[in-house]
């Protein structure tokens, strides 16, 4: 029998990897090592502290361009008039009427709208404008005393306050303006832009105030502004006036009138029944007293209205 020999069969061998050591205590990050989220102002300040030379900059920037722009700008002086509103007399205020304050701030109310309104300041315009050509005319009638040779130099223009505010106020006035609207309303545009109109306080004073480079003509429309205003209420009441006065002289004729013939029907009647009875007399008496205390109230409203129209005309 013939032996076989058998030889074991040799495997791979496969490397096994090393089994995980577990240490025995984990490493746990203190609390000092996290790191805290930034707050709200200091990131403000790290952004600040990144871009200060571009805030520097901007500021250097911005103080010369204000600098530029305030030395071109010409500087302004405001003129300021006030005008001091009368305050209702107690035995003009009727019965139930509100108190005499409210009676003052309607009436203060209602004068600054009346300085504000369109209608004054076409007034005022027209006053300036007047003005302005009344100092020209001195002007030139001053300097035509002076004989000058036709080879002498020719003297400078004289400009009045008047005419140089005109001037600045609506440039190019020398120049035809075919739309007449139109340049009034400019002017009116520009006169309004540079006049304030209001209350002092809680006083019955109102100030009027103009704002121009030149103080002469500040001075002059803020004076204009208030003396025409002033100058057209003296108008107005001497209007009134007049019509109060001319309605009591129509009226005196008829009241003498009708107290005459109260006169002659009592003397008639006395003289046609002989004693007359204690009723028709005492009506007779009281017609007669009424008539010559409605003479006399005419009489002295009529010496009233004269006096202040003596008063208002000095």
């Amino acid at each position: 029998m013939v032996g076989s020999a058998i030889s074991p069969i040799q495997l791979p061998r496969i490397n096994q990897p090393p089994a995980p050591v577990l240490e025995g205590r984990v490493h746990v990050r203190s609390l000092r090592e996290y790191v805290e989220p930034a707050t709200a102002s200091h990131q403000l300040f790290v952004i600040l502290a990144r871009r200060k030379w571009s805030i520097v900059a901007f500021a250097v920037l911005g103080g010369l361009l204000a600098g530029l722009v305030g030395s071109l700008r010409p500087v302004l002086y405001e003129a300021t008039t006030q005008l001091i509103i009368d305050a209702p007399s107690r035995g003009s205020l009727p019965v139930g009427a509100p108190s005499s304050q409210d009676l003052v701030d309607s009436s203060i109310d209602d004068h600054i709208t009346m300085l504000s309104s369109q209608d004054h300041l076409r007034r005022v315009m027209a006053a300036l404008r007047k003005t302005g050509a009344a100092e020209t005319g001195q002007d030139n009638s001053a300097s035509g005393n002076f004989r000058l040779e036709p080879s002498a130099i020719p003297p400078p223009k004289t400009r009045s306050l008047a005419g140089g505010l005109l001037d600045r106020l609506w440039p190019g006035a020398d120049k035809t303006i075919s739309d007449s609207q139109a340049e009034d309303a400019s002017e009116l545009r520009a006169l309004r832009q540079g006049m304030r109109v209001g209350q002092e306080l809680r006083s019955r004073v109102v100030s009027v105030a103009f704002a121009d480079d030149s103080p002469e003509r500040a001075a002059l429309v803020a004076n204009t502004f208030a003396q025409v205003y002033v100058d057209n209420l003296i108008r107005r009441r001497q209007a009134s006036d007049q019509q109060e006065l001319d309605a009591i002289t129509t009226s005196l004729p008829r009241l003498q009138n009708d107290l005459q013939a109260a006169a002659d029907r009592l003397e008639k009647y006395r003289l046609s029944h002989g004693a007359i009875d204690q009723g028709s007399a005492d009506n007779a008496a009281r017609e007669r007293a009424d008539l010559s205390q409605q003479l006399s109230m005419s009489n002295a409203d009529l010496a009233a209205v004269e006096t202040r129209l003596r008063h208002v005309q000095e």
